[in-house]
């Protein structure tokens, strides 16, 4: 895993595969934070959709970043994405995520 991580700062295909499938591996909370982070600093519309499969982790911190990685591609397609956190269980998430979509406005 660490590997793959390491890997997908070289910006291959195959490793952006392994790293955006490693997001719903058995990776530590860090880790999965470290990949999703690693993925927005590609900053490609490709990676778009693995980016948003960190707002389906279990993890706040995890969703509060792929939600910022998100908002950062600036795209209003990619909006829709962030709608489904708006009723995160989790405060922090649900106002964080309403302050990029008024934002991305």
């Amino acid at each position: 895993s660490r590997q793959a991580l390491a890997q997908a700062v070289g910006h291959s295909a195959a490793a952006i595969s392994v790293v955006a499938s490693d997001l719903a591996g058995a990776l530590t909370v860090e880790e999965r934070l470290t990949a999703v982070r690693i993925l927005i600093v590609l900053d490609s519309l490709t990676v778009a959709e693995d980016i948003a499969a960190g707002l389906k982790d279990l993890e706040p911190s995890i969703r509060l970043e792929a939600a910022r990685g998100l908002a950062a591609l600036g795209l209003d397609r990619l909006n829709d994405h962030l709608r489904i956190l708006i009723d995160d269980p989790v405060e922090m998430v649900r106002v964080e995520v309403r302050r990029l979509l008024i934002r991305s406005v």
